[in-house]
């Protein structure tokens, strides 16, 4: 959690206090002792103000697939199951990234390994043959209470505040998981680099109240239609960042991103001074794509050196800019 603040922290600490009171929580556990399922529904089955819809698997393959199916509140891991032993696989389960607290289960010995398990990305662990029901209670309580305040506070420091797209530091947070699913999957990654053309000169003659307006309204235009698997993001200033994944081929790419410049054909209405204005925009863009060994850093300053080179290019087939004018 590095991106959170010492306030953050703090916030979190004072919503702990008290667990989260929820009517229903759906769980499911991963076990593969039927003993310790029975054991764990018992306690939750006396647990008062509180419904608990639990589901169980017993394989670590059958829990992926029970997730497809239907999204639990919470999870409950053992470690030692037929198909999986240890904390790999905790790994393997963050790895899939399907967005839901865990709470490790452990061995009455294991506390190095639950805290481990914390470490890797757990909300916490309980050793099976020392919980009690109010143990149980107050873990799966807080576990989701804490991951809902963890995800507020990473969506607030990963999102621009003027477009509301991905900003600089979910970016490239977005573009870790990506990397590490190809280096095991050999899945495509193509970055866009998106300028806009002359940006500047409507910060200098309008100012950035309207400069303001213009990002936001482009903003608009280039996520329209984004697919669920690829991510916009506003780079700084007016730059802007497309991930896109799941491509037939480089040249299949470039014409997705071709089509998202597209949208910023038509005229932008904007207003200047209470005056209705029409406001022509041009870009630039440059592209990379991921190969194994490659970093998030190198493929954004790949893409970027790219699309400076074609700006460079574009100002000097023209004696000045048409791409940003008012008719």
């Amino acid at each position: 959690m590095d991106f959170l603040t010492q306030s953050g922290i703090s916030m979190l600490a004072r919503k702990t206090q008290e667990p989260v009171k929820d009517s229903s929580i759906r769980l499911l556990m991963v076990e593969d002792d039927e003993l310790d399922h029975i054991y764990f529904r018992e306690m939750l089955s006396q647990i008062n103000d509180t419904t608990y819809s639990m589901k169980r698997v017993s394989r670590l393959c059958e829990c992926f697939s029970q997730i497809q199916r239907e999204m639990p509140d919470i999870i409950l891991l053992d470690l030692g199951l037929e198909d999986s032993v240890g904390l790999s696989t905790l790994s393997q389960l963050l790895q899939a990234d399907f967005d839901i607290p865990i709470v490790v289960l452990t061995g009455t010995d294991d506390e190095h390994i639950g805290e481990a398990a914390i470490q890797m990305g757990a909300e916490d662990y309980l050793p099976k043959n020392k919980t009690t029901g109010s143990q149980l209670y107050r873990s799966i309580s807080y576990s989701i209470e804490r991951y809902r305040i963890y995800k507020s506070l990473k969506e607030k420091a990963c999102t621009d505040s003027l477009t509301h797209l991905v900003n600089r530091l979910g970016l490239f947070e977005r573009l870790e998981f990506l990397i590490d699913q190809a280096e095991r999957n050999q899945t495509q990654i193509g970055i866009a680099m998106i300028d806009l053309d002359g940006f500047k000169a409507v910060n200098d003659k309008f100012g950035h109240v309207v400069g303001d307006d213009l990002l936001k309204k482009v903003a608009e235009r280039l996520g329209a239609g984004l697919r669920k698997s690829d991510c916009l993001a506003r780079y700084g200033g007016d730059e802007f960042v497309f991930i896109i994944n799941h491509y037939e081929s480089t040249e299949n790419f470039e014409n997705l991103v071709r089509k998202k410049l597209h949208n910023l054909h038509a005229p932008f209405q904007i207003v200047v001074e209470g005056k209705p204005q029409t406001l022509f925009v041009g870009a630039s863009y440059g592209i990379s794509e991921w190969r194994k060994g490659c970093s998030s850093e190198n493929l954004i300053l790949e893409a970027d050196k790219s699309m400076y080179l074609q700006k460079i290019k574009r100002q000097k087939c023209v004696k000045r800019t048409p791409h940003l004018r008012l008719v």
